[in-house]
């Protein structure tokens, strides 16, 4: 599971931009030494999967689901949205503001230029203060390509789905508008490859009656009795 500082850093930004026309596509991205690829149909359906694990999320109608054992002809799936939501929600009431966003500044533009899988950008820098008052500068790598600005815009409706609508408009600020695709947030994720192939419909069908966290939870309780 996505940690919840580095979903909210990372995500953050994503939800600052504003969106004209949407296409789909799949992209790579790195975090953390790690390599996940998302595919996505619209801001509203996605896929995020890693190579190495058959597990993965989905994201349709605004609401996020993880698949399980989905090779075993008995997948199990749960919408685990709430629970994120429930998440961030508890540890803004235990006083855990290190991971919480209450402020995002301005995008300023440090003159520099990067390329990031093959799209060019210009490095900005952001400043984030969370609710304890500490201020982190984030380094980011923005362009405005078609592609990297719809892909941004699918991490849009991830942010959705996993923290809520409430704390994404406490994030909500204004980046250049001819700068709206993160490639590149320095130290946290970047984009390593990127295409606009038309993905099959049938990657974001629920390959179970979902269940939420409660049920499962009451599942494996009856299991162990």
């Amino acid at each position: 599971m996505i940690g919840i500082h580095k979903l909210l850093l990372v995500f953050g930004l994503t939800i600052l931009l504003p969106w004209t026309a949407f296409a789909a596509g799949s992209a790579s991205i790195q975090s953390d030494g790690e390599t996940s690829k998302i595919i996505w149909q619209d801001e509203n359906t996605m896929r995020m999967e890693t190579p190495d694990e058959a597990d993965y999320m989905l994201i349709r109608d605004g609401k996020a689901y993880m698949v399980s054992n989905p090779e075993s002809g008995e997948p199990e799936v749960v919408e685990v949205g709430g629970m994120m939501q429930a998440f961030v929600q508890m540890a803004e009431s235990m006083g855990e503001g290190q991971a919480i966003p209450e402020e995002v500044g301005r995008a300023e533009a440090t003159g520099e230029g990067a390329t990031v899988a093959g799209i060019a950008g210009e490095v900005y820098e952001v400043q984030i203060t969370n609710k304890n008052g500490e201020v982190e500068t984030l380094t980011v790598v923005l362009t405005d390509d078609p592609l990297a600005v719809e892909m941004t815009a699918a991490y849009l409706g991830f942010a959705r789905a996993i923290v809520g609508p409430d704390l994404v408009q406490k994030l909500v600020t204004a980046l250049p508008d001819e700068k709206r695709g993160v490639l590149r947030v320095k130290g946290q994720m970047e984009v390593q490859s990127i295409a606009d192939a038309q993905p099959d419909a049938a990657l974001f069908e629920l390959p179970a009656k979902p269940m939420s966290m409660s049920d499962l939870l009451q599942g494996l309780g009856q299991q162990a009795e």
